[in-house]
């Protein structure tokens, strides 16, 4: 099978239909992301948290974008590459998940706040 390479308009196109739905995923679901890994790994709820966690995910996220797009870069045909980029926004939502519990899990206990020592 003959693959052609992705033209940068396309590149550009499907990097921004991306960004646009971690983007909504950030809105939609981060914040009750962030209080079940507080409640699980119990963390004291902080409000300072969550956009801290924004603010660093919307600056990562062209780089992992472009990793991922460069990673599944399939061909120049739509159909395949609506289904990569739902592969890719699934992918970026599931290492936001990871990274929200890796965070939260690194917090150093006087920071967690449910600990009085």
């Amino acid at each position: 099978s003959l693959t052609t390479p992705i033209s940068p308009k396309q590149q550009m196109q499907r990097s921004m239909k991306i960004e646009e739905a971690i983007y909504r995923y950030l809105e939609t679901d981060l914040p009750q992301l962030v209080e079940n890994a507080q409640r699980e790994l119990t963390v004291q709820p902080n409000d300072e948290y969550l956009s801290f966690i924004k603010q660093d995910i919307i600056k990562q996220l062209p780089i992992r974008i472009e990793h991922h797009l460069t990673a599944n870069s399939t061909s120049s045909r739509s159909s395949e590459n609506t289904l990569a980029d739902d592969k890719i926004i699934d992918a970026l939502k599931q290492e936001i998940q990871n990274g929200v519990f890796v965070f939260f899990s690194n917090l150093p206990e006087n920071l967690k706040g449910m600990k009085t020592e």
